[in-house]
């Protein structure tokens, strides 16, 4: 009789997929409420009827809030660095990608409400410090990936290699927030695709490199 010595791996390989897709649906739950009903309108409760759960299911994956937002945070990250990996696969041109990375960045935001909501709330909101410290660590590691494709298109000569590559990122997050801000006070009035499209089309005259002198 031949024993299956892989079933016991297999079953914890399945458990432990099972227990990711958990937390990653706590996580999505929790994104949601933080949209619908702001930061302080997130409850275990909340989150576990949204999900069709007991709280004490909650607690089989997070021991609390706090744990909580530390997935939100995660998987706020986990989306932004998706987007660019989808764009560096699709596209070669650099200025092609980042202007898909911004495209797609809006449409992030809009299909998940809670991100602008809970950026724009965690200072004062009884947030932890480290989770606060997470959320940067996510942005940073956003910036860090646009700033990569800049400097690979400064040295395929695609982009002004006159401007700092680190700048150029920070710039390029800031076609989004203010747009973002807005739509957000705006309830989704404000036409956030129209506006970083408009910011899109000055900010890409920024990459242009300048013409080569005449000999």
């Amino acid at each position: 009789m031949d024993v299956n010595h892989n079933s016991p791996k297999k079953n914890q390989n399945a458990q432990r997929l099972a227990t990711e897709v958990r937390r990653e649906q706590i996580a999505l739950a929790a994104l949601h409420l933080i949209g619908t009903k702001g930061l302080e309108g997130m409850s275990i409760a909340g989150i576990a009827r949204e999900i069709g759960l007991v709280p004490s299911a909650i607690y089989r994956h997070f021991k609390g809030k706090n744990e909580i937002l530390d997935a939100v945070n995660d998987l706020i990250r986990d989306r932004l660095l998706g987007l660019v990996a989808s764009v560096l696969k699709e596209k070669n041109d650099p200025v092609a990608q980042l202007h898909t990375l911004l495209q797609r960045h809006v449409a992030l935001v809009k299909t998940h409400i809670g991100i602008p909501r809970y950026v724009f709330s965690v200072e004062g909101s009884g947030v932890s410090k480290d989770n606060n410290q997470r959320l940067y660590g996510a942005v940073q590691a956003y910036l860090a990936k646009v700033t990569h494709i800049i400097r690979q298109g400064q040295a395929s000569g695609h982009i002004n290699t006159e401007m700092d590559a680190a700048t150029l990122a920070f710039m390029f997050l800031g076609l989004l927030q203010p747009a973002i801000f807005l739509h957000h006070l705006s309830g989704g009035l404000f036409d956030i695709e129209e506006q970083t499209e408009r910011a899109w089309t000055i900010f890409s005259c920024t990459l242009t490199p300048p013409p080569s002198p005449l000999p």
